[in-house]
């Protein structure tokens, strides 16, 4: 019994000593961790300063013309360029509203998440040019309790530039002005995206 009671003590001593090394890489995310070796991007470079005191991974799969996804959404933020995929898209039953999100390339920890609501339009056969200002942006952290940036309507503006119904497939732009950490406004520019309904 007082073996069985040793031997117990001494695993409680091991977590316990492991706990600190298992907590600092919880939040810990690298590209050569979870990719296998012939799929691993370009490095990550320096972090590019922005204002409103936050920094943005910089990496070459964002540089424009790089994007090689499908699916996928991209913007400019001052000197940064953000980038991902886009890994769901869900449209409304009636097609006139819809929303789209997926991770950011440089940062697993960061994605967008974007929603769209049609004026007077749906998606229920070909379509083009259709633009409207009532979309919401929200880039987000999961490594802090705030959004590294949030739009609400009329601050941002969308073009659907083409919608093949047959196929599912939207591509557009999107450019205007977002809330920072701060609660200061500044503006993105050359969002675009590629998406899909299904």
């Amino acid at each position: 019994m007082f073996q069985r009671n040793l031997y117990k003590l001494f695993i409680a001593i091991l977590i316990y000593l492991q706990m600190p090394v298992l907590q600092s890489c919880t939040k810990e995310y690298s590209y050569e961790g979870g990719l296998p070796v012939d799929t691993i991007p370009a490095p990550i470079h320096d972090t590019v300063p922005t204002p409103g005191n936050t920094f943005f991974p910089s990496c070459d799969a964002c540089a424009p013309g790089n994007n090689s996804a499908t699916l996928y959404w991209s913007f400019k933020y001052d000197a940064a360029f953000l980038c991902g995929s886009v890994t769901n898209s869900v449209i409304t039953p009636e097609r006139n509203g819809f929303t789209f999100f997926g991770p950011s390339t440089c940062s697993l920890d960061t994605g967008l998440i974007m929603t769209v609501f049609l004026d007077n339009d749906a998606l229920n056969m070909d379509k083009a040019n259709i633009i409207t200002d009532h979309a919401s942006l929200e880039y987000y952290d999961n490594t802090t309790t705030s959004d590294v940036f949030i739009s609400t309507r009329h601050l941002i503006s969308f073009t659907i530039a083409s919608y093949v119904h047959n196929t599912g497939i939207a591509t557009g732009t999107f450019n205007g002005l977002v809330k920072r950490r701060d609660s200061t406004l500044a503006p993105i520019t050359n969002g675009k995206f590629t998406i899909q309904f299904r």
